[in-house]
């Protein structure tokens, strides 16, 4: 058996051999003469020898620019902030709405607005949400804290089932549905939780 796959090896090796070498010789703008090497001295080292003849091919040679220093991540991560930007969750018991940026740059909600039952019930102010970030608009009067805004409004947040996220150019960022029951979050048990491991 171990003769018969040596032998399999060679018969492939020998095909392999013969399908380049014809391929080579077919192609006529590629040929090129070889001159067959110079006899080199047994003292001399392989390593620096230099061969007679040219290496097939072309050698391009080229210079690289590191443009981790001069890239605007802006401009290249974040095309259309809109694509970025959503209304991720909702709580109508405490009544506040969460907006995040599944982006990598930060997005300028200046001028965002939020749009339920054919009003707008929030105009976002100054603010700068980052990448991967959110924020809670809660419905209300109060002093915001850290990834907190209120509306300062009397105003209800959504006045419909459907809630809408507009950014600066009126265009539709994102909706959430508030009637739709959020799914239960999914729980991953360990099968080798409890069990020693090597």
């Amino acid at each position: 058996m171990r003769n018969l796959c040596a032998q399999l090896v060679v018969l492939l090796s020998l095909i392999l051999a013969f399908c380049v070498g014809s391929s080579l010789g077919q192609d006529a703008n590629n040929t090129t003469e070889l001159q067959a090497p110079e006899l080199m001295e047994t003292t001399e080292l392989l390593s620096n020898a230099t061969p007679a003849t040219e290496v097939l091919g072309k050698r391009v040679s080229g210079t690289y620019q590191d443009v981790t220093q001069t890239s605007d991540v802006e401009s290249v991560f974040s095309r259309n902030p809109s694509l970025n930007v959503n209304i991720t969750d909702a709580n109508t018991a405490e009544n506040w709405l969460e907006i995040t940026n599944q982006g990598i740059a930060a997005t300028d909600l200046s001028g965002w607005s939020i749009l339920s039952g054919g009003d707008v019930t929030f105009v976002f102010p100054a603010y700068e949400l980052a990448g991967g970030e959110s924020v809670k608009v809660r419905e209300g009067a109060g002093v915001g804290a850290e990834g907190e805004i209120y509306t300062n409004s009397t105003n209800p947040l959504w006045s419909g089932n459907v809630v809408t996220l507009i950014d600066p150019s009126g265009a539709v960022a994102g909706q959430y549905d508030i009637s739709v029951p959020k799914p239960a979050p999914v729980v991953v048990k360990d099968p080798y939780e409890g069990r020693i491991q090597y």
